[in-house]
């Protein structure tokens, strides 16, 4: 399969590279499945693909199917460097999938009090809910990650 979407789940850098060159606004399809190049990229963990295509204009905030951003994705799988990559590209951090969850919701959620710092750094708003009207920290509540429960409350009454 030589198309984009493979290059970018195996980090197949050569191929991307010839394949944008041909057509740069590949970067930005959406493969039938409804994944964009960058949500593939960062999801697969392919830092130095994800580089390459937000260096040639990637839209960092494109969704997927589900409404999921790359920054949602490299959140929900903890990937610290993407993270830092999308936030460093203008990532919104307040962008909200089909249940109205963001970045910050699954930071919350899972319990990682560092991604949940440096999202609320980045401007994620933690008052955003989802369509069950839960925060995030309703969510990390609900799932008794205290320190990341403590963190919220605390940049709450600041």
């Amino acid at each position: 399969m030589n198309d984009i979407f493979h290059a970018c789940r195996v980090g197949d850098l050569t191929l991307l590279h010839q394949l944008v060159a041909q057509r740069p606004e590949l970067v930005n399809e959406v493969s039938p499945k409804g994944y964009p190049p960058l949500v593939l990229a960062t999801y697969s963990d392919q830092l130095e693909i994800a580089t390459y295509l937000l260096d040639h204009e990637a839209n960092v905030d494109l969704r997927d199917a589900s409404g999921n951003t790359a920054l949602m994705g490299a959140v929900f799988k903890r990937l610290e460097k993407q993270i830092t990559l999308l936030l460093q590209n203008g990532a919104d951090t307040n962008m909200q999938n089909h249940n109205g969850a963001t970045a910050l919701t699954y930071a919350a959620t899972f319990g990682n009090k560092e991604i949940t710092q440096q999202l609320l750094l980045a401007g994620a708003n933690p008052a955003l809910a989802d369509v069950r009207e839960l925060t995030p920290l309703a969510h990390a509540r609900n799932q008794g990650n205290k320190e990341v429960v403590e963190l919220l409350e605390a940049y709450e009454n600041q």
